[in-house]
């Protein structure tokens, strides 16, 4: 490997061993189960969201007598550019890059410019993509598996805040330690905001983080009853059994003369966390007689990847993406005793959010994101003291 040159991922790595070994079909097949950026034109792009086209053109150059493609892995991934001209990424397949060019001489372009560079004439592309089709992973299969990008965000306040939102990382297969104008590509960035944020504008992604940075928000009785519930636990110094919680919830909804309706409410919802609960320690969740004490991280861990996808869609300038992130992480790391603690209150949260009880795929999506980020070695929360 070349003197004082770190890969930036795995990938990159492989590539670069493949490269050495003059091995052009390891190099493909590697790139064949990576993730892979083109560059798009931003007002291309923002007319695919919109619905008023639904692809763009390929970004090519000029090399002499032939037109050129560039193509990028995750680790030597550009940032986006700004502008009239303004180009953005978005991800794609080596089988989508081969296929579906005009019959003339052109190249393709691995990482130009760094130890990986590699070349591609498209009919050898094409020959390859052919006979290998099979290897392709496709787009579909993105997402579920923790990227770390070694030249990123490692130790320090940066690296601690993006580990808050690494499980929302994790699930979209982003980086945890980056803070770049791509989360996962362009359009996807920007169609995420919008459809499952409501967010199209700079004012709208502002009150969405207000809202996510809010002490006072939070899933709807939860917080009530955990603080409750924790009060309990410090004042009797012991665990408080299902029937006891519900004793104090009655009796607190009677001294604050709440509604019948409202009572229930509680109820329900202390039920349905003892549940959530009981399975959190037989996944290894949570610990024997560990509890959930807060489920504000939740909304916090989501704030920082927010934060990032603001970056990304160009509603906020860099600096104020970073001020966002390192407050979330800060509320975070306030609320929480341990990565532990954290990840059982964001899991708690989201499931009672999304999951209602059902235990379906977006808590095995969870538990997934939360073994890896337990288990594997380049896991911030295995190398960055809480």
């Amino acid at each position: 490997m070349a003197a004082g040159w770190q890969a930036p991922t795995v990938v990159e790595e492989q590539l670069y061993h493949a490269r050495a070994r003059g091995d052009l079909g390891g190099y493909l097949s590697v790139l064949a189960g990576a993730e892979l950026y083109m560059p798009i034109r931003k007002d291309e792009a923002d007319q695919v969201v919109s619905g008023h086209r639904t692809g763009y053109n390929r970004v090519t150059r000029a090399e002499g007598p032939y037109t050129v493609m560039d193509v990028y892995t995750r680790g030597y991934l550009p940032e986006a550019t700004y502008g009239p001209n303004a180009l953005v990424y978005d991800m794609c397949t080596v089988k989508w890059v081969g296929e579906g060019w005009p019959e003339y001489e052109w190249w393709l372009v691995v990482n130009p410019g760094t130890p990986v560079e590699t070349r591609f004439r498209s009919v050898e592309l094409a020959a390859w993509v052919r006979a290998n089709a099979h290897r392709v992973r496709p787009l579909a299969d993105h997402g579920n598996r923790l990227v770390t990008v070694r030249t990123g965000h490692l130790y320090g306040p940066m690296a601690h805040a993006l580990a808050f939102g690494a499980p929302l990382a994790v699930l979209n297969e982003a980086p945890w330690n980056v803070l770049r104008t791509t989360f996962t590509s362009y359009v996807t960035d920007v169609t995420v905001l919008r459809d499952d944020w409501g967010v199209s504008s700079r004012e709208e992604w502002q009150a969405v983080m207000a809202s996510l940075l809010d002490d006072k928000a939070g899933v709807p009785g939860a917080s009530a009853v955990l603080d409750l519930r924790d009060g309990l636990v410090r004042q009797w110094g012991r665990p408080v059994d299902e029937r006891t919680l519900r004793d104090a919830l009655v009796e607190w909804c009677r001294a604050e003369r709440l509604p019948y309706e409202r009572k229930q409410q509680y109820l329900v919802v202390a039920d349905l966390i003892l549940r959530y609960e009981e399975r959190f320690r037989a996944d290894g969740l949570l610990l024997p007689n560990a509890y959930v004490r807060s489920v504000h991280g939740w909304d916090y861990g989501r704030a920082v990847s927010v934060a990032r996808w603001g970056l990304a869609a160009q509603l906020c300038d860099r600096a104020t993406a970073e001020q966002l992130v390192l407050r979330a992480g800060a509320l975070c790391h306030a609320r929480y005793t341990s990565w532990l603690d954290f990840s059982a209150g964001y899991v708690l949260g989201r499931m009672l959010h999304f999951d209602n009880g059902e235990f379906g795929e977006r808590y095995t999506d969870s538990l997934l994101a939360h073994r890896l980020l337990v288990d594997e070695a380049e896991s911030p929360w295995r190398h960055i003291a809480y």
